[in-house]
């Protein structure tokens, strides 16, 4: 049974169901949040399905149009036949015109309770497929459940076209739209400091090893290298910055509120992630003015931001993950290689970050959220919503 936490106090445009689980707030979660509301400001009314007592807090902003409801029933493996009935009579009573999740594990149920009730849905794939999910039964229950979507929005061609041409056909690729939404203007480049910046959550995926360890062969004594973010592999960075000797020069200040404003006056943003989908950290970077480098890992996210020598850098590396106190040499040759050549040559710097700005125009969150708003009026008006 769900517990009605929120209610709005009138209904107009179509009632939207979305289903959140985690917490974190990392890429995914601000995407929803930012999608979430920039549908109630254009007259739709959500219902908001989550199992996190955390999410409250976090949307207490989203104003009357928001509906939330609290379940009890999390959808582990052993979970989901009650988990089904749960989600099934709170779509039942509520009679939501379209479903909408981020999150595999909660759709693995949601999906075909809506289905059963002919409830139009949609599913947003956030990771690179080729990594996650890990366990091979959610791989397979993937596969399932991405059959019995109305629709699958993608980050990039290249994860669509992973899937192969059955599901591609249902797929709609929609990047991530800028998230700031008080984005200040770019830092100019003369006010800038000698500084590399990063950010993410500090593990083994994301890489920062193979960035500091690059950093430490640089040979620029003026530079520092700041990333910013927290996670399990902090404990060996912090030992692999002693060990390198760069204590002062490499900082990890933790994760920050507004990260936009905290490498606004950075020169070089630098992201190393081993997969990633379409990376909000490296479009904040480029939207602020940084001459980006990234990995280009198989997704197709740095790709599709990044035209190698006009708005930034892109270097090769490979998929396999290693641990922290693992050298990739590769992999930190070419960082070197391409750090190396934005600060010798600050004119190419300096131009690849002009560049870099455009995004703020190509992901623009209006015409990004038209794209959804677009997609949910196609589903629901077949529906005959």
């Amino acid at each position: 049974m769900s517990v009605l936490l929120k209610s709005p106090e009138k209904e107009k445009g179509k009632k939207i169901a979305m289903l959140l689980g985690a917490v974190s707030f990392g890429g995914g979660e601000r995407v929803l949040e930012r999608v979430a509301k920039d549908l109630l400001e254009r007259g739709e009314s959500l219902i908001i399905y989550t199992y996190r007592r955390e999410w409250l807090d976090a949307i207490a902003d989203l104003g009357d149009r928001a509906e939330v409801r609290l379940l009890k029933k999390r959808p582990t493996m052993l979970r989901k036949p009650a988990s089904f009935i749960e989600i099934r009579r709170a779509l039942q009573q509520d009679r939501p015109d379209l479903l909408l999740t981020f999150e595999q594990e909660l759709a693995e149920t949601a999906i075909p309770a809506a289905r059963s009730l002919g409830v139009p849905t949609i599913i947003s794939e956030r990771c690179d497929p080729r990594f996650f999910p890990a366990r091979k039964i959610h791989r397979a229950l993937r596969r399932l459940t991405f059959s019995l979507a109305d629709a699958i929005i993608f980050q990039t061609p290249q994860v669509r076209d992973w899937f192969g041409p059955r599901l591609a056909r249902k797929g709609t690729v929609i990047p991530n739209p800028i998230l700031d939404r008080n984005l200040k203007d770019p830092v100019p480049w003369e006010k800038r400091d000698r500084l590399i910046v990063s950010a993410g959550s500090l593990d083994t995926l994301k890489n920062q090893a193979s960035l500091i360890r690059a950093f430490g062969r640089l040979e620029a004594e003026d530079w520092r290298l700041v990333i910013y973010g927290e996670g399990e592999s902090r404990p060996e960075l912090e030992k692999l910055v002693r060990e390198l000797g760069l204590q002062g020069r490499v900082i990890l200040p933790g994760k920050v509120s507004r990260v936009v404003d905290h490498i606004a006056y950075a020169r070089i943003f630098v992201l190393t992630s081993r997969c990633e989908g379409l990376p909000n950290a490296l479009t904040e970077g480029m939207a602020m003015g940084l001459a980006c480098i990234s990995t280009d890992f198989p997704s197709g996210g740095a790709r599709m931001l990044i035209e190698p020598g006009r708005n930034g850098l892109l270097v090769e590396s490979d998929t396999r993950r290693r641990p922290v106190s693992e050298p990739d040499e590769r992999l930190e040759r070419r960082l070197v290689e391409a750090m190396r050549s934005l600060i010798r040559d600050d004119s190419l710097a300096r131009r690849l970050g002009e560049s870099a700005v455009e995004v703020r125009q190509r992901f623009a969150a209006p015409q990004i959220i038209d794209r959804w708003q677009r997609l949910i009026s196609s589903l629901t008006e077949r529906n005959g919503g």
